[in-house]
């Protein structure tokens, strides 16, 4: 196999000028500004992947065993629920907080209601 560095080091250039050119300085910036988080790791661990399959699990036994009306009164105040009590790490991030909150939007259909101001 043929190995020629400079090759790489002339795509790679072009690759990098033509990212410059195009973007504005705002995209340019918070892109090296979000390299610390993507060379980083990942956020979450095996134990909080657990955890939220364990909630899962959960969820769905439930939903099979009583019906979907029968998460309506967790999804209203989840932070009250016995149902998400042992998971208490689930509300500990914003991001999953939200999705709480998206899945209480939704109707007995399934089907999402627009937002209302």
């Amino acid at each position: 196999m043929l190995f020629q560095p400079l090759e790489l080091l002339i795509i790679g250039g072009a690759a990098i000028g033509a990212y410059i050119i195009t973007n504005p300085k705002t995209v340019i910036f918070g892109t090296f500004g979000h390299f610390k988080r993507v060379l980083g790791g990942p956020p979450h661990d095996q134990d909080g992947y657990l955890e939220l399959l364990t909630l899962l699990y959960t969820v769905f036994r439930l939903t099979k065993s009583k019906g979907m009306l029968a998460l309506e009164p967790h999804l209203e105040v989840p932070e009250d629920s016995p149902l998400f009590q042992p998971y208490p790490s689930f509300f500990g991030q914003p991001s999953r907080g939200r999705v709480s909150s998206r899945l209480s939007a939704a109707d007995d259909d399934g089907q999402r209601q627009p937002k209302r101001s």
